[in-house]
């Protein structure tokens, strides 16, 4: 009679705490959920606030830009980069360390959100060129073949 006490007991203390880590996990994949939502808030405010700031009008005016860029324009848009995207940059060495001058210039362009014919005016390349070295970057950075689409995503998330 006592081992039916003692499995009953055990029983239903194993029903508690299996009980228990369902309502943990549960709230875990709330928060995760709650922090995913605050990561893309903060990621979408400063994507609004880089848009507002002089360099990225400047590269997306619609004018004609004067080429090629000086290293002052490519310092400038690289401290809003930094200013607005913090680890960027950070992140961006970590994939791809042997990064080249031109290779990174496209990429902060990409990530300022300018479009590829205007790159392609910046960088005094071709459109082709561009999209290009687009997939071969994104085959560099991360080992895979892909497409010039995989790394402007790539670039978006960093």
């Amino acid at each position: 009679m006592s081992a039916c006490v003692i499995l009953i007991v055990c029983y239903v203390k194993e029903k508690n705490i299996v009980k228990q880590q369902k309502l943990r996990h549960a709230l875990l994949e709330n928060q995760l959920e709650i922090q995913n939502h605050t990561q893309i808030s903060k990621k979408e405010i400063s994507i609004k606030k880089f848009r507002e700031t002089p360099i990225f009008k400047k590269l997306n005016d619609g004018k004609t830009f004067q080429s090629p860029y000086t290293n002052q324009d490519w310092k400038e848009l690289q401290s809003e980069i930094e200013l607005y995207f913090p680890s960027f940059i950070e992140r961006l060495y970590m994939l791809y360390p042997n990064i080249k001058e031109h290779e990174f210039h496209v990429c902060l362009l990409l990530k300022a959100g300018v479009r590829i014919k205007d790159i392609a005016i910046i960088t005094e390349s071709t459109s082709t060129s561009i999209t290009h070295l687009r997939s071969r970057l994104y085959t560099k950075m991360t080992g895979k073949n892909g497409t010039a689409k995989n790394l402007d995503n790539l670039l978006s998330d960093l």
